[in-house]
């Protein structure tokens, strides 16, 4: 489920920076390509912190049960 955030989110952003009449709407301009590397390695922690913590989450819940 977070997989299918991170994409929607991420669609999202490119939406509302590179379509022209979204980007008129939203104040936003157009990125360079290093402004979209830094953007994608910024959205990509949240993903990687989840996918280290849930093993460990689920040992947890399955130790309460």
């Amino acid at each position: 489920m977070l997989l299918v955030a991170f994409i929607a989110g991420f669609g999202l952003q490119v939406l509302v920076t590179e379509v022209d009449g979204l980007s008129l709407i939203f104040g936003t301009t157009k990125l360079q390509l290093i402004e979209w590397v830094e953007l994608l390695g910024f959205s990509v922690i949240p993903l990687v912190v989840h996918e280290i913590m849930a093993p460990f989450l689920r040992a947890r819940k399955s130790q309460i049960i």
